[in-house]
């Protein structure tokens, strides 16, 4: 294996018993899509809108960009994108604002760093912003972590995580997108002496708490609600782990992940009580169930584990009427295939082979996959059997990033060629 070609992540998913609100399928309605993987951080969108295009989707506008692989988000019509520009390696990173309707630059911010690239080459953000409450926090290569007023782009505050905590860069530089909740950003920073999440107060980036000795991983975190209070669930590099939002305190802690040339980069799943986790490299996909839970600390034993059953390079799958749905197997392998996996017992219930991986949205009752060649696959969720409604090539070259989707439409940018990219805006609403 040539972990030099490992693809560069793009880093860069029902009930309520001990369940999340902000993982719930059935929560998200309007047309935000404030954070990676939408409102609910799990790839799904509760719309009404009916998909489908005629030979390609309409292409609305589209727009040259920089490096990076840290996707779109959007609210209030507005869209952030977090990029470097094309000449501007150790210098400086742009957090920039479009209108969602014609594409026009609203406002653009520097962001100062250094970094110039790893093992994938490309000097750009990998970790996708969030907007919060008139804010926008964004995580840069480096480990710069800013926030900045949604409104104007001035910057609010500034640090660097990843010096401040004497984190490892990484393969790709630091990836982990943030997650902002209950006035804290929390943080998959991987810093030295328990310094693995780091909580800073979203007003003023001062540290709050930090738990747990590992290194980053490339996975974002989500948040759900166990016994009363909010959880936050990471994948570490070796850790899949449950930490309480107000304080930090480990309330579970599971082996997760291998040593070696490895990346676990996609992110973990709730539905009903229960958590889904998987990677790629040998490491499958596992189930936990925090009614499980006795002790505030303990590891849980899984309801099921496999190496075979899933193993996400990077895409997380979603989930929908007990089952998951999504991209197994690796880009640089090319052994990718499209899987349907049945959450309660860790069955694959069907698989088709020579799938390129590819990011999954649920939009409604229908599977939106954007895949790394560029390809969009409009998919049936059923465990019945693969049924691919519609296909089109929207893009002639890599499409690794995560996309948004906003009031039939769907955002997406493409990998920088010789340090340019571009930003692209299509219909998928049919007609």
């Amino acid at each position: 294996m040539n972990f030099r070609n490992l693809t560069a992540i793009a880093f860069v998913a029902c009930f309520c018993v001990s369940n999340l609100f902000a993982q719930d399928a059935s929560d998200s309605e309007n047309s935000d899509w404030p954070q990676i993987l939408g409102a609910n951080r799990n790839g799904v969108l509760a719309d009404s809108v009916t998909l489908g295009w005629q030979k390609t989707p309409d292409v609305i506008w589209e727009t040259e960009i920089g490096e990076g692989f840290s996707g779109p988000v959007i609210v209030d019509d507005e869209l952030i994108l977090f990029h470097r520009p094309d000449g501007a390696r150790g210098k400086f990173l742009i957090v920039e604002k479009f209108n969602v309707t014609d594409g026009r630059s609203v406002w653009k911010q520097k962001i100062a760093s250094q970094y110039r690239g790893a093992m994938d080459g490309d000097a750009g953000p990998k970790a996708t912003p969030v907007i919060q409450d008139g804010f926008v926090y964004c995580y840069g290569p480096d480990g710069e972590l800013a926030c900045l007023e949604f409104d104007t782009g001035k910057i609010v505050w500034e640090l660097n995580a990843r010096k401040k905590f004497n984190a490892s860069e990484g393969y790709f530089g630091c990836g982990s997108s943030p997650l902002v909740v209950d006035g804290k950003v929390l943080l998959n920073v991987g810093g030295r002496k328990g310094a693995s999440v780091v909580a800073f107060d979203a007003s003023d980036g001062e540290v709050l708490w930090k738990a747990i000795d590992d290194e980053a991983s490339y996975s974002s975190p989500i948040v759900v609600e166990h016994d009363g209070k909010k959880m936050a669930v990471f994948l570490t590099r070796t850790r899949f782990v449950g930490l309480d939002v107000d304080s930090g305190k480990v309330l579970f802690s599971n082996s997760f992940g291998k040593r070696g040339p490895t990346a676990v980069a996609s992110m973990p799943v709730a539905f009903g009580s229960k958590l889904f986790a998987n990677a790629a490299y040998r490491v499958g996909a596992t189930v936990v169930d925090l009614k499980n839970l006795k002790t505030a600390g303990d590891e849980i034993a899984p309801d099921w584990s496999s190496e075979n059953a899933f193993a996400s390079h990077y895409g997380t799958p979603v989930f929908f009427n007990g089952h998951f749905y999504g991209t197994s197997g690796r880009e640089d392998m090319r052994n990718g295939s499209f899987r349907c996996l049945e959450a309660s017992t860790g069955d694959v219930k069907w698989d088709q082979d020579s799938f390129p991986v590819a990011h999954t949205l649920l939009i409604g009752e229908q599977l939106l996959v954007l895949d790394y060649e560029g390809k969009l696959s409009l998919i049936e969720p059923s465990p019945a059997g693969f049924q691919q409604i519609q296909s089109a090539t929207i893009f002639n070259g890599p499409t690794r990033s995560i996309p948004a989707f906003s009031d039939g439409k769907l955002f997406f940018r493409s990998n920088a060629k010789s340090r340019v990219g571009k930003l692209v805006a299509i219909d998928v609403s049919e007609k």
